[in-house]
């Protein structure tokens, strides 16, 4: 596969779009972004909706009328957790091919993938990357709610799986995407990190949204599929808004700022404008601090997972320790007759 290519301005979309039939929105797609199309969300069908497309498979997860919910107080959620997470571990082992796994998306929620790869079939000439996305793990942590009503973010164990999830779903994409032989993009959509630092989400920290931006990003990364621009400065903790978002290369959000200013030592001046990079160039000045730690895009791929082996290994002992003790606490709350309150 084609793992770099010069974007040089061209044009590509969001993925929502406010039509109603996928092969017409096929059709626009390759004639006003052929370049480098993406396949199609259309929330006027309820099951694409921006939170409700990527939650099958999720452990708990049930809809009533279009309106979904984790059901903690299930009888089965236990079980189902303990499936979920087993289920991960078979396909991080490759004892499942991630294809027919729960983490695969299906046609009846995401047709617009399905009629986009069959579209591609059909070109003349290939485009010069492809797009995908999926709704980013603090939106979909933030915007999927328990039987209380309580965003599911707050609860570490079901975020967690929800972090899981979006990341193979990712991770599946672009593995089918690659199929074309050329570069593929995966966008996060975030629009609830526009909330960070406000008091709506106040017990939020910059380190919980990291982490889990991390582990999204390194599964796509897994597969080849960039997801940004570029690295943070060095020295300073990458965090979600701090990162280049899509159309906005470089950009920095205000609580990465505010975070940027307490981590600050006192008396020490602030960087010159000049060293902060804009647009997407290919990297910081010869020089700059973080020139030598600094990922390209282009060499990423490998090169950020050499970095992160030791953390990604260690990720994985700790996923098995996880499933050895749900197993535990299936076994003692099956034998004790045990009610989850």
């Amino acid at each position: 596969m084609i793992e770099t290519f010069q974007a040089n301005c061209l044009a590509t979309l969001i993925g929502s779009l406010p039509l109603t039939d996928h092969g017409k929105v096929s059709d626009l797609i390759m004639e006003y972004t052929p370049e480098i199309p993406f396949w199609a969300q259309l929330p006027v069908h309820k099951e694409e909706g921006m939170m409700v497309q990527f939650t099958p498979g999720l452990p708990g997860f049930y809809s009533d009328n279009g309106n979904g919910f984790v059901n903690t107080d299930s009888e089965s959620y236990d079980d189902d957790l303990l499936e979920f997470y087993e289920d991960y571990m078979a396909v991080i082992e490759g004892k499942i091919e991630l294809d027919i796994s729960r983490f695969a998306l299906k046609e009846d929620s995401a047709r617009g993938f399905f009629v986009f790869l069959d579209r591609l079939q059909t070109l003349a000439a290939p485009p010069i990357a492809v797009k995908g996305q999926i709704t980013g793990p603090f939106t979909f942590g933030t915007g999927i709610v328990d039987q209380n009503k309580r965003p599911i973010f707050y609860d570490p164990q079901l975020r967690d799986a929800a972090v899981k999830l979006l990341a193979m779903k990712a991770r599946w994409q672009v593995r089918r995407l690659s199929l074309l032989q050329r570069p593929v993009m995966i966008f996060f959509d975030e629009p609830a990190l526009a909330g960070v630092g406000s008091s709506e989400f106040t017990s939020i920290s910059n380190e919980d949204i990291r982490q889990c931006f991390e582990e999204v990003c390194e599964a796509v990364h897994l597969e080849g599929g960039p997801h940004r621009a570029g690295q943070p400065a060095a020295g300073a903790q990458p965090g979600p808004v701090g990162g280049p978002q899509p159309g906005r290369s470089g950009h920095r959000g205000p609580a990465d700022r505010a975070v940027a200013r307490r981590r600050r030592a006192p008396g020490l001046p602030r960087p010159a404008r000049a060293q902060q990079p804009r647009g997407p160039g290919p990297g910081r000045a010869a020089g700059h601090p973080g020139a030598q730690q600094r990922v390209p895009c282009e060499r990423g791929i490998e090169g950020a997972f050499k970095r992160r082996s030791g953390d990604l290994a260690g990720r994985h002992r700790g996923d098995r320790a996880r499933v050895a003790g749900l197993r535990v606490t299936q076994g003692r709350s099956r034998n004790l007759r045990f009610v989850r309150r």
